[in-house]
C-alpha cells in the first residue's frame, strides 16, 4: 500500500498482468481460459462450458479472493464469484495480484485480487471493429465493438454472441454478453 502509484518493478508484490494485446493474441472468448496462464492460480469448472468456476490462488479457497470489475467488487455475499459467464469482450486489461492485500481490498482479499477493467474509447474517430471465429461442435462467436473519444468524453461498446453444441449431445451452450 502506497499513497502514489509505483512501477511493478519497484513492488515486491507477485502481479500479473494480461492487457489487450496478450488477450487478443490468446483469442479466447472466455476469462477463465486467460486467467489458466496466471501462475500459482488453478482454475476449475464443473461440467462443460458455462458449467460453474472456481478460481484458486496459491492453495486458498476460492472464496478468499476479491474481484473487482472495474473497482466494483463482483464477489456474492460470503466471497464466491462464478467466472463461467465472464467473456473477454470489452475486456481491456487484467490484473491479478497474488498475495493477501487484505489492507486495501477488505477481508475476502486473503489469498488474492482479480481486477478486471474494460475498454475505452480513444481515437476521436469512432472505430469499429467486427470478428467471426467458427468451429467444431457448431461453434460459433460473434464480436461487434464500437469505441472513440469527444474531448473528454470517451465511450466505447461491444457485443458479443458465442453458441457452441459442446462435445456431450443435449449440452449446447449460448452466451450473449
Amino acid at each position: 500500500a502506497s499513497a502514489a502509484s509505483m512501477s511493478q518493478a519497484q513492488t515486491g508484490a507477485p502481479v500479473t498482468v494480461l492487457d489487450s494485446t496478450t488477450l487478443d493474441a490468446l483469442n479466447q472468448s472466455d476469462v477463465l481460459d486467460a486467467l489458466r496462464l496466471v501462475p500459482g492460480a488453478q482454475i476449475v469448472q464443473l461440467g462443460a462450458k458455462g458449467g460453474s468456476t472456481s478460481m484458486f490462488i496459491r492453495g486458498g479457497n476460492s472464496n478468499f479472493t476479491k474481484v473487482l470489475i472495474d473497482g466494483v467488487s463482483a464477489n456474492d455475499i460470503g466471497g464466491g464469484v462464478d467466472l463461467a459467464q465472464l467473456q473477454t469482450t470489452g475486456v481491456g486489461r487484467i490484473e491479478v495480484l497474488r498475495q493477501s492485500n487484505s489492507v486495501i481490498y477488505g477481508s475476502d482479499a486473503l489469498t488474492g485480487v482479480v481486477s478486471i477493467e474494460t475498454r475505452r474509447g480513444r481515437t476521436r474517430v469512432p472505430e469499429l471493429v467486427y470478428t467471426l471465429d467458427g468451429g467444431n461442435f457448431g461453434t460459433v462467436h460473434n464480436d461487434i465493438g464500437v469505441g472513440g473519444a469527444v474531448k473528454r468524453f470517451d465511450y466505447f461498446s461491444d457485443y458479443s454472441l458465442f453458441d457452441t453444441d459442446n462435445e456431450v449431445p443435449n449440452n449446447s451452450y449460448r452466451n450473449h454478453t
